[in-house]
């Protein structure tokens, strides 16, 4: 064989073994290649799972430690899938915001104050994590606190009780 021919072979093989290089084929001796699929998260909640009021019972930080606060969110879904977003300082009305809300199929829910990720759902106790990993425990309620005030009602909602956040607790 003359030189021309090894040449040839030559860039025959470097070009073969680019190839399968890009294509990520090229293995460790007895390593068998596997396709490469990400397995895609799936929504298990819908926003029907969310209507209704939603009013936050307990907060707990990133290590799972619960927390005081005094920044009450109160979370309203509606059939036209619109949630609106409240949040309460001080027995004072803070901030509220209406716009549509979505759950993206790893359970990002997006609401008008911020998103969350949904942990668990039921009929009257919800668990969501925020951006920062605090952990936010609410309970489905009929009227927020507010609402109650207003009507005349008691000044304290009777919705926050020991019992109901042990509830909502556990439904995590």
């Amino acid at each position: 064989m003359n030189l021309r021919h090894l040449l040839l072979i030559f860039i025959a093989c470097c070009f073969w073994a680019f190839s399968y290089a890009q294509n990520g084929q090229m293995l460790a001796r007895g390593h068998r290649a596997t396709p490469h699929t990400e397995a895609k998260p799936t929504t298990i909640y819908t926003l029907s799972d969310f209507t209704g009021k939603w009013q936050e019972v307990k907060r707990q930080d990133p290590n799972k430690k619960t927390v005081a606060f005094k920044d009450t969110a109160l979370l309203h879904f509606n059939d036209d899938k619109t949630v609106e977003s409240r949040n309460t300082a001080d027995d004072k009305m803070a901030m509220r915001s209406i716009e549509k809300a979505s759950i993206d199929d790893d359970n990002t829910l997006m609401t008008a104050d911020q998103d969350y990720t949904a942990l668990s759902v039921s009929k009257d106790a919800m668990v969501l994590k925020d951006q920062d990993d605090s952990i936010h425990y609410f309970k489905k309620v009929a009227m927020f606190a507010y609402e109650l005030e207003d009507a005349g009602g008691p000044g304290k909602n009777p919705t926050t009780s020991e019992a109901d956040v042990d509830k909502v607790s556990l439904a995590n």
